[in-house]
């Protein structure tokens, strides 16, 4: 006697035999997108050591909540929106969007895949930090290599969307930037202004050292 689960089991390994897979030893079945859930959102810290991931979703009444899911190399699969570059956690950056796929169980917060929306095409200059005000968000650069305007450069960005980083992680850092450090700014033109994304503390170049940069642009996935 079969029972309902039983009665069910057999009816795809019937299915399995017709179509000639069971003699190969599997079976492909269609996924149950009824038990999976999608949660979009902007990603704003990835700790792949700890393998955790902060989203910034909306929660109720609109209002944007950051909660915490687990990922990991092995579980955890990245594409691109239409499926067709397969990624790694490597690739994926704060201040991205992503869609993030988990099983439907309450409270379940390992990330089964990530679908991660391309980031823009930044541009990229390294220089010395000569003014920089958090408040109302400006920066003056002497950009490295750069002769225009005897290398001096100005860029704004919003005070509570940009991102500090080290040059040693992925992860966002809380520190102050000030005149005379060294960094990476990555940025977008709109408008007429250079507007900052991204600003990374490099290492103090050594004394006497001189080097030259040219500007990049540099392609995100």
């Amino acid at each position: 006697m079969f029972n309902r689960k039983g009665t069910v089991l057999a009816g795809i390994l019937s299915v399995c035999i017709f179509f000639g897979f069971a003699q190969a030893g599997f079976c492909v079945t269609a996924p149950d997108t009824e038990n999976v859930r999608h949660i979009s959102g902007e990603i704003v810290w990835i700790d792949l050591k700890l393998g955790t991931l902060q989203l910034s979703e909306e929660g109720h009444h609109g209002r944007q909540k950051v909660v915490e899911y687990r990922i990991n190399a092995h579980d955890t699969f990245v594409t691109d929106p239409a499926s067709k570059e397969f990624l790694t956690l490597n690739d994926l950056r704060v201040g991205q969007d992503v869609t993030l796929e988990l099983p439907a169980v309450r409270d379940w917060k390992i990330v089964s895949k990530i679908i991660a929306e391309p980031l823009p095409v930044f541009v990229v200059v390294t220089g010395d930090v000569v003014a920089m005000d958090t408040t109302s968000g400006t920066m003056t650069l002497q950009v490295v290599g750069q002769e225009q305007n005897n290398g001096v450069s100005y860029f704004v960005f919003q005070p509570d969307d940009i991102f500090y980083m080290k040059s040693t992680g992925k992860e966002p850092v809380h520190l102050e930037v000030k005149p005379g450090d060294r960094v990476k700014v990555e940025f977008l033109s709109d408008n007429g202004k250079q507007r900052a994304r991204y600003i990374t503390l490099l290492p103090a170049p050594a004394a006497g050292s001189t080097t030259t940069t040219t500007t990049t642009t540099v392609t995100n996935k």
